[in-house]
């Protein structure tokens, strides 16, 4: 596995950033990617069509990883991703209310809850600590 650059990481967390904006009805928790069904699916996978923050990042940065219990692909490709710097993205994505600002958007994969804006925060946070 090669190691992301600190340009490529932060321009990697910065169109994940612009896309999970974009997006707010393929935004969700729990999962990296999902298909439009809501079926997990790795974020590389051509049927991925919703993402949570760390899976659309791990798309925009090219990197394999597995399913959502599976983020050493992170730690070893990314500059300044340790265990903390991946919760630092992690838990504003998939824990707390903040999805429910979203409450007038319809989710593009059913049966998935939505994320919010934190996760999109830690992702601009985190390119701009590179």
């Amino acid at each position: 596995m090669k190691k992301l650059t600190n340009a490529e990481a932060k321009a990697a967390a910065l169109r994940a950033a612009d896309w999970l904006e974009a997006n707010p009805d393929r935004h969700v928790r729990g999962l990296l990617a999902a298909t439009q069904k809501g079926y997990e699916v790795k974020p590389l996978d051509r049927e991925a069509e919703c993402f949570c923050a760390l899976g659309r990042l791990a798309k925009e940065a090219d990197i394999d990883a597995g399913g959502s219990d599976s983020y050493l692909p992170f730690t070893e490709q990314l500059p300044g991703f340790d265990n903390i710097g991946l919760l630092s993205i992690y838990g504003p994505n998939d824990s707390g209310d903040t999805w429910t600002e979203l409450k007038g958007v319809t989710p593009h994969c059913p049966y998935l809850s939505l994320s919010g804006p934190d996760g999109v925060k830690a992702l601009r946070r985190y390119a701009n600590n590179l």
